[in-house]
């Protein structure tokens, strides 16, 4: 029985490390996107790619990818 307790408390553990990073991540691209679109929407810069989804769309898809990234290390 504790070795189930223990897998569990592991578990729990990596989920809220894993929660904590990708909220972090987010607050940290959230501003880089921000200006990014601001640039687009001026002609600055040319995205197509990202062209059709909102800032934090963008920023959120980039906590996505750039999180499990980290895990994986």
């Amino acid at each position: 029985m504790p070795n189930i307790n223990m897998k569990t408390r592991g578990k729990k553990r990596v989920v809220w490390e894993y929660r904590l990073y990708f909220t972090l991540i987010f607050l940290l691209t959230l501003p880089h996107t921000i200006v990014l679109c601001f640039l687009e929407r001026l002609g600055v810069l040319e995205r197509k790619s990202y062209n059709k989804i909102g800032v934090i769309s963008r920023a959120w898809t980039n906590a996505q990818i750039f999180t499990p990234t980290i895990f994986s290390a």
